[in-house]
């Protein structure tokens, strides 16, 4: 249908407002119930969007999904989207007819603080309808120390993680990467001018350097007790050329999800990492 509105009288705009009614979907439950409050993980949410009386179209141009969540007197929303599982089989395949979405995809919020909230969803941005989920926010995931801090750069040694937000009920990973360093020999170094504050300033990593780690990711030993955990370091690729390291480490959660490859035809399982690295050293 469409929507004229009455400026004065009976003399109306013919701006033909398109407006779309939709049977509400059912939100029926969630993968997670639980982040640290400083991590951004995807939360997939199973829906029934009811096709039979929902136009897929239609429903796709019109749909603003929200997701609020609400912790005391904080409320922050994020944009979802609507998805099918496995990702990637909502393409059609050998003239097949293609599944339709079944799944919501909420990013969690960052909180300022930790504790038990809600989170609503909203498929039109304004009507939020259902119970909703309760949803806790944990302590920030943090690497405060790791031990040792220096080893052979060409065996594994085990590493203890210090920090906090480590007792998650998820599946917690590591993340790890060396510098791949190219030695400069004597006679290619020549004498010239420098600057010290200049010369100090180059020595620290860019946003481009850290894009070139060679990353190498690990399970983790849960320790609850101590709120600490362990992992087997790997040997450092090129040991000859990056002078010891790791150079950074960080730990994040993980979700499984079933990925089809399209190129192959063929399913895959793959484990996608979720959540920003938030413990460099």
């Amino acid at each position: 249908m469409t929507v004229e509105v009455s400026v004065y009288g009976s003399s109306y705009t013919e701006n033909d407002i398109e407006v779309y009614y939709i049977y509400d979907p059912e939100y029926r439950k969630i993968n997670r119930n639980s982040v640290p409050r400083n991590m951004q993980v995807p939360l997939l949410i199973e829906t029934e969007f009811h096709w039979d009386k929902n136009d897929k179209e239609m429903f796709r141009k019109f749909a603003n999904f929200t997701c609020r969540f609400t912790l005391g007197d904080q409320v922050v929303t994020t944009q979802g989207r609507m998805e099918t599982l496995p990702l990637g089989s909502s393409y059609a395949k050998n003239g097949e007819k293609a599944p339709l979405p079944d799944h919501v995809v909420c990013p969690s919020a960052r909180m300022k603080s930790i504790g038990s909230g809600k989170l609503e969803v909203s498929a039109n941005g304004v009507d939020y309808e259902g119970a909703g989920f309760p949803f806790e926010f944990e302590d920030a995931a943090d690497v405060y120390r790791i031990a040792p801090q220096s080893g052979p750069k060409d065996s594994a040694s085990r590493i203890k993680f210090i920090g906090g937000g480590l007792k998650s009920n998820s599946q917690l990973y590591a993340k790890m990467g060396n510098y791949r360093l190219e030695p400069i020999h004597r006679e290619q170094v020549k004498d010239q001018l420098w600057n010290h504050e200049e010369y100090l300033k180059s020595m620290l990593m860019t946003k481009t350097d850290l894009r070139q780690f060679k990353a190498i990711q690990h399970h983790l030993d849960e320790k609850q007790a101590v709120q600490s955990l362990n992992i087997i370091a790997s040997e450092c690729p090129a040991p000859t050329l990056t002078h010891g390291g790791p150079v950074f480490l960080s730990v994040g959660q993980v979700i499984q999800l079933d990925v089809v490859d399209e190129k192959h035809k063929r399913r895959l399982d793959d484990e996608a990492a979720v959540a920003a690295a938030d413990g460099e050293q």
